[in-house]
C-alpha cells in the first residue's frame, strides 16, 4: 500500500443531500476527523436550491480525503442513496446520515465490529441530542432513556453494509412518499437471512424533534413509510395499545349513556384517567403528551393516510 493510503479503510462512504446548508459543513468535519481514513466519499446531491452545493465544493478543495460529488435531478432519500451506493468503488458501505454527529472512533470501531461479527450489515445504537426540554422527554421516551434504540433494524442514520446485499435485494424501494427506505430493506434483508447485528457500544447521535410540529411531522411521515410497506396485520398489531385506549374511551362513553352500566362508563374513565396520570407523574406534562401524540394521533394518521398501503403507493418491486 502507498504512502498516500497507508491508513485508510477499504470502505467508500455513501451519503445523499438536499438543502442541508446548515448542517452540511459540520457534518463533513465530522467524518473527516475521523481517526480512520476511508478509501472515498461519495455525495450524491438530489436537487439542492440553497447553499449546500456550494459549501461541498469549498470543501473539496482544501479536503485530503477523495470526495466525490454528483448531481442528481430531484432525487428522494432512497434514490439518492442508490446512486451514491452504485458509484462508489468498494464493496464495503458506510452510509452516513447529515443531521447526525458520530463520536470520532465511530467508522474504526463500527468497520471493527463489522469484521468481529462477520455481519452484512453492521448497525448502531441511536442516542437523541438533549437540544432542548421537549428533545429531552422524547429521548427519554422514544430512545429508551437516550441509551440508544435497541437495533430492531439498520437505520440510514448510519450503518456499514456490504455492496453484494443491495445489488442481490435490489437497493432501496425509491417509491417511498419520503422516507421508511430503511425499515423496509434491512427487514428484507433479515428475512432473507442476512447478518444484521446491532451493537449497542457504538453510538451515533441525532438530532430528535424539539417542538410538538416537528414530532406531529414525524409521526405523519413515519406512518405513511409504514402504510406502504408494512402488512396490514402487522400494522394493526403494532397499533395494539391505541386501539384498545380508544376501545376503552368509546365503549366508557357509550356506558354511560345507559342507567344499568353507568358504573361500567365511570370505572373505563376512571382508569383511563389514572394511566394518563401516570404518564404525567413519570415522566413530566410534557412527556405525557408526546406519548399521547403518539398513542392517539399516530391511530389517526394511520386511517387518514390509509391510502399509502393501497394502489400505486404500495411497494411493488419487480
Amino acid at each position: 500500500m502507498d504512502e498516500k493510503n497507508r491508513d485508510r479503510v477499504p470502505i467508500s462512504i455513501a451519503i445523499t443531500s438536499f438543502n442541508d446548508e446548515d448542517n452540511i459543513g459540520d457534518f463533513l468535519n465530522n467524518i473527516t476527523r475521523q481517526s480512520v481514513k476511508v478509501d472515498e466519499i461519495v455525495i450524491t446531491d438530489g436537487g439542492s436550491n440553497d447553499n449546500t452545493i456550494n459549501i461541498i465544493m469549498e470543501f473539496i478543495k482544501t479536503s485530503t480525503d477523495e470526495i466525490v460529488l454528483r448531481k442528481g435531478g430531484h432525487l428522494n432519500i432512497a434514490e439518492g442513496l442508490n446512486d451514491a451506493i452504485k458509484n462508489c468503488r468498494n464493496s464495503i458501505i458506510c452510509i452516513l446520515g447529515i443531521g447526525n454527529s458520530f463520536p470520532d472512533t465511530f467508522i474504526e470501531d463500527l468497520f471493527a465490529a463489522f469484521l468481529a461479527n462477520d455481519a452484512d450489515v453492521m448497525c448502531p445504537y441511536i442516542c437523541g441530542v438533549d437540544s432542548n426540554s421537549f428533545s429531552r422527554a422524547y429521548n427519554r421516551i422514544v430512545l429508551n432513556n437516550n441509551i440508544g434504540m435497541n437495533g430492531i433494524y439498520a437505520p440510514n442514520h448510519g450503518c456499514i453494509v456490504k455492496k453484494q446485499v443491495f445489488i442481490d435485494l435490489g437497493f432501496f424501494y425509491e417509491g417511498f412518499y419520503y422516507a421508511g427506505e430503511d425499515a423496509e430493506f434491512y427487514s428484507r434483508a433479515k428475512n432473507e437471512g442476512y447478518t444484521v447485528v446491532s451493537d449497542p457500544n457504538i453510538v451515533l447521535y441525532w438530532e430528535t424533534p424539539c417542538s410538538f410540529a416537528q414530532l406531529k411531522r414525524q409521526i405523519e411521515l413515519y406512518t405513511i413509510a409504514e402504510e406502504q410497506w408494512m402488512e396490514k396485520k402487522k400494522i394493526i398489531w403494532n397499533q395494539k395499545k391505541s386501539i384498545s385506549l380508544i376501545l376503552i374511551l368509546l365503549g366508557s362513553i357509550t356506558s354511560l349513556l345507559y342507567p344499568l352500566t353507568v358504573w361500567v362508563g365511570v370505572f373505563g374513565i376512571g382508569g383511563l384517567l389514572l394511566l394518563h396520570m401516570s404518564w404525567i407523574m413519570k415522566y413530566g406534562i410534557v412527556g405525557a403528551q408526546i406519548i399521547v401524540m403518539r398513542v392517539y394521533y399516530k391511530l389517526f394518521c394511520f386511517i387518514k393516510y390509509r391510502r399509502f398501503g393501497k394502489g400505486k403507493y404500495a411497494i411493488h418491486r419487480m
